[in-house]
């Protein structure tokens, strides 16, 4: 065989840089002075589009690097690669004048056949669409992150907004409830606590949105008297259907036990949904409610409910998508002002969620029926009592336990001193934050009472001060907080500061005592409290001086202190009000008109308290100042108005 023959074909060392070269990716090596031993096209264009240089071998890449950041990150990269360790960088590289790219440069050692560093090799790649993804990635969760707590603002301010005059309303109500009345006022009121505790469950869902969301509603599983449950219920319905000429009927199968056990609440919720709905959408003729056993065992029952009308029913097209959440199936105005399209969504998941199914039937013209089924365990009156607690109490037990009230809404502090004090409780008021940790510097107290909502110093910061700064046994002091505002996260944060529990605007009477007697030195009792109605008020803008009485008591003392708490203090804080909104000082004026809100609500102007709820959402919203000027000009003329009325009032206490 001839020399040439034993030659190969041609020398693949020369393909390698038409190899590289063919890359989209860029590569270039380096001898240990930095210098370019070879470079590829793509990135001899990176260099050209970036600062604009020409790549010649031998020249230090560190001359072409315009940018000092470009050159440092770079620089520091080169030099570890040189120290024998691999580098990564990302890193937008360029000048601003040309062009600058985001390129990942990987950077490695490469050493001889013995061991010894001869250069670095690189490679780099353009990740600029990679970068730009994870940015558009990072800022939707951000935006998402931002919404999720915009969400939770909102839903813990409404929370606080509704409950806050909820608590006014129940409260007064269950001290009104205790009094002597005539049976027909009994039974208003009966009727009243049942729609109350009603609605303040549905405004828990509805607040608690995320849980709307995520299927996660709490089911309390307990015994109940299935038609005590019914028999409020059908005083609620008959007077409404009464309103509109509408007859109602309910047939019960005798057969159904007395006693069963499930969730009664989330029964009445879904009962009033369907039924109210009838009530709404029929305008001659009948509903009927119809209950009826499907099946039963010894231990276990399935009821099928029925709830049927003679209304003007729902079109055929319209039935798959009646349960949808925010659907309002007729485009008649009279009907789409008189709901959120929340209700019937509301009620599938309820009954779904508790292992039952719903369905409807419907004819236009004709009417609508919805037929749900739900299971419940049998229980016996002993079960009922038990859970109920049906043992007396000596309220007297608390004639020496001291209570410090921290409570910034004079309203409820009347609320709350009334409660106590027929308890024989002890009851030092604190107005707001300062003036609480003042008393608890001079004195002690068995128990705080603290409202977390106040300006200046909050609750959280009280409760932080008893557990830091107190001395024992005084920073050992039980704290329960006293909130509208029921989120998961408040409760943790009351936690955190050193708060031993939590009491939810509105509260009952049964669940504050409970709270003073797990946290006083009295010896345990059980509690034979009944469940007290809230209370409605229609929307007015003046006063009511029969609803005042009726809700603080007509004790002439007491009606003469809450006039002129309203004359004088409330004059104050509106004239304060007024004056930042003046001065362009949303922020400052925004406290005062949370404190407004609840004050006009518990006085029955609950057209002025709207107004005032609505200015504080566009102060907090930073929304247009000169509305809320004009809205503030409105509430003072309101409240001056109110003035002329209580004047006259006031004057003949005087005469007497």
């Amino acid at each position: 065989m001839t020399d040439s023959e034993k030659e190969p074909f041609f020398d693949q060392s020369k393909l390698i840089p038409v190899f590289l070269n063919a890359l989209d990716e860029q590569f270039f090596s380096l001898d240990t002075q930095g210098n370019y031993l070879f470079f590829n096209k793509s990135h001899a264009e990176m260099m050209q589009n970036c600062y604009g240089n020409e790549l010649h071998l031998n020249l230090n890449p560190l001359f072409l690097i315009s940018e000092s950041t470009d050159k440092k990150i770079f620089n520091d990269a080169l030099n570890k690669a040189l120290a024998g360790l691999k580098e990564t960088v990302v890193h937008e590289f360029g000048n601003s004048k040309k062009k600058k790219i985001w390129f990942e440069f990987i950077f490695s050692p490469v050493f001889n056949a013995k061991g010894i560093q001869i250069g670095v090799s690189v490679v780099g790649m353009d990740v600029s669409k990679k970068i730009s993804l994870e940015s558009e990635l990072r800022y939707d969760k951000e935006a998402a992150l931002a919404d999720a707590r915009a969400k939770s603002a909102f839903l813990s301010s409404m929370s606080h907004e509704i409950r806050t005059p909820m608590n006014a309303i129940i409260g007064l109500t269950e001290l009104l409830i205790n009094k002597k009345l005539d049976e027909n006022s009994s039974e208003n009121l009966k009727a009243i606590r049942f729609s109350a505790n009603n609605l303040l469950t549905i405004i828990n869902d509805i607040l608690d949105f995320s849980k709307i969301e995520a299927g996660k509603f709490t089911f309390e599983i307990q015994a109940f008297d299935f038609f005590s449950v019914l028999e409020e219920l059908n005083k609620s319905i008959t007077l409404s259907a009464l309103a509109k000429n509408i007859l109602y009927e309910i047939q019960i199968s005798g057969s159904i036990p007395k006693y069963l056990k499930g969730d009664a609440v989330r029964l009445s919720q879904i009962l009033l949904n369907l039924l109210g709905n009838s009530i709404k959408f029929t305008q001659t003729g009948k509903i009927k409610l119809n209950i009826d056993i499907l099946s039963e065992n010894e231990t276990e029952i399935v009821l099928e409910f029925k709830v049927s009308d003679t209304g003007i029913g729902i079109p055929k097209d319209k039935l798959n998508s009646i349960f949808n959440s925010f659907t309002q199936v007729h485009s008649n105005q009279r009907f789409k002002s008189q709901g959120t399209g929340l209700g019937l969504s509301i009620t599938k998941r309820l009954v779904e969620m508790q292992a039952g199914e719903i369905s409807v039937k419907s004819t236009v013209g004709k009417g609508t029926t919805f037929t749900f089924f739900l299971s419940y365990l049998k229980a016996t009156q002993k079960d009922f009592e038990k859970e109920e607690g049906f043992e007396e109490i000596d309220f007297g037990k608390f004639v020496d336990l001291k209570v410090l009230l921290v409570e910034d809404n004079k309203i409820n502090q009347l609320l709350a001193r009334q409660i106590l004090t027929s308890w024989g409780v002890t009851v030092e008021l604190a107005n707001d934050g300062f003036e609480a940790i003042a008393k608890l510097q001079r004195r002690t107290f068995d128990i705080i009472l603290l409202d977390l909502q106040m300006p200046e110093i909050d609750g959280f910061e009280v409760a932080r001060f008893v557990r830091k700064t107190l001395k024992s046994p005084a920073n050992q002091i039980p704290i329960v907080a006293l909130t509208a505002d029921a989120f998961t996260e408040t409760k943790i944060r009351a936690k955190e500061a050193g708060m031993n529990d939590f009491i939810t605007k509105p509260y009952q009477q049964k669940d504050l005592f409970r709270v003073l007697r797990k946290f006083s030195s009295s010896e345990d009792e059980k509690i034979s409290f009944k469940p007290l109605p809230g209370e409605k008020n229609e929307l007015s803008k003046s006063l009511d001086f029969e609803f005042i009485k009726e809700k603080f008591g007509k004790d002439q003392e007491t009606f003469k202190y809450i006039l002129g708490v309203f004359k004088n203090d409330i004059c104050e804080e509106i004239s304060s009000a007024s004056k930042f909104l003046e001065e362009r000082n949303g922020q400052a004026a925004i406290k005062l008109v949370h404190k407004l809100v609840s004050t006009f609500s518990a006085m029955g102007m609950q057209e002025t308290a709207t107004t005032l709820s609505l200015m504080e959402r566009m102060l907090k919203q930073n929304e247009n100042l000169e509305i809320v000027i004009e809205k503030m000009r409105i509430v003072e003329s309101q409240y001056h108005d109110a003035l002329k009325e209580i004047n006259p009032v006031l004057e003949s206490f005087n005469d007497i």
